[in-house]
């Protein structure tokens, strides 16, 4: 139960003030700050007459999530549309476009250093 305030008198300096708070106070106060307001709108009639319906509460986290598991559908559709091309033919300038790649050619066609042939040959009479 709330105990009414002492009309509010002049404050001597260094006396605490004799009225304390309930722990219940602050909810009741803060529905009477929303009524306060309302009722200082100075609408009160006006939305009586013409109510309108509450404003929608978006939800950012769930928006953000929708968001994301779109994006994610997208990526796979191009990963699948790009597996299913064929890949492009890696660049090669024209006065190159005739030549061969040796990378799969066998090592004995490759020229050897003089080294390895002096060595290949001892081995082999050997």
């Amino acid at each position: 139960k709330l105990l009414p305030c002492p009309p509010p008198q002049r404050r001597l300096a260094g006396r605490p003030n004799s009225c304390r708070a309930s722990a219940s106070q602050p909810a009741i106060m803060s529905r009477a700050t929303s009524q306060f307001r309302r009722d200082m709108a100075g609408d009160a009639a006006g939305l009586m007459l013409h109510p309108q319906a509450p404003q929608l509460v978006r939800n950012h986290a769930k928006d953000n999530i929708r968001a994301m598991r779109e994006k994610e559908r997208q990526l796979r559709g191009q990963r699948i549309l790009q597996a299913s091309q064929r890949p492009a033919e890696p660049f090669k300038m024209k006065q190159f476009s005739e030549a061969k790649s040796r990378v799969f050619d066998s090592k004995s066609s490759q020229p050897q250093l003089p080294r390895l042939q002096h060595l290949q040959q001892q081995q082999q009479q050997q």
